[in-house]
């Protein structure tokens, strides 16, 4: 799992390997940090699978990408990897976003960017969507668009390619804004 508390990241944040496969699962916990690009919960290219379920959680102050990123190369968070799959055809897993305070200046993706995340992907946004009394609530500034599934757009052009499927088992998208100010 990676666990990051108060902490300066000035690139990518990744759960998975790098070119790695990894058999279990990932975790990622951000609070109080700042993450320059983007925020992934699995890996980093094509062999880079995450296996297992992918879990990201952000809470706090925490701060995704600048006022200068564009999405989707900067100022994102992603349920799933980078050009990295989760599971397989031969067993489902999940990837869940869960976000409880947190500027962030671009997307809120629950799946991968140009990947497959072979099962289904949970976003919650909001304390009473997450469901978690140990997580710092703050603010929560989303200054793009909350998205189920994935990316397939590599590079930010207007050119998407509309059958690319990121998501096999289904999405859920929970927002839940009560209580906050």
């Amino acid at each position: 799992s990676v666990d990051l508390n108060s902490t300066t990241i000035l690139d990518n944040v990744y759960g998975g390997g790098n070119e790695g496969a990894v058999t279990k699962n990932t975790e990622v916990f951000v609070t109080n940090g700042k993450i320059s690009n983007n925020l992934f919960a699995g890996g980093n290219g094509v062999n880079a699978v995450v296996y297992g379920n992918s879990t990201i959680t952000i809470d706090g102050t925490t701060e995704v990408g600048t006022s200068d990123s564009v999405a989707p190369n900067s100022g994102c968070v992603f349920g799933a990897g980078n050009a990295a799959d989760s599971g397989s055809t031969d067993s489902a897993s999940t990837a869940t976003v869960n976000i409880v305070g947190a500027t962030i200046h671009g997307n809120v993706y629950g799946g991968p960017k140009m990947a497959i995340v072979n099962g289904k992907t949970q976003t919650n946004i909001g304390s009473k969507a997450v469901k978690d009394s140990n997580l710092v609530e703050g603010d929560i500034i989303i200054s793009g668009t909350v998205f189920g599934g994935g990316e397939s757009n590599a590079n930010g052009s207007e050119t998407y390619d509309w059958n690319f499927i990121s998501v096999t088992g289904g999405t859920n998208v929970e927002i839940n804004g009560n209580d906050y100010i």
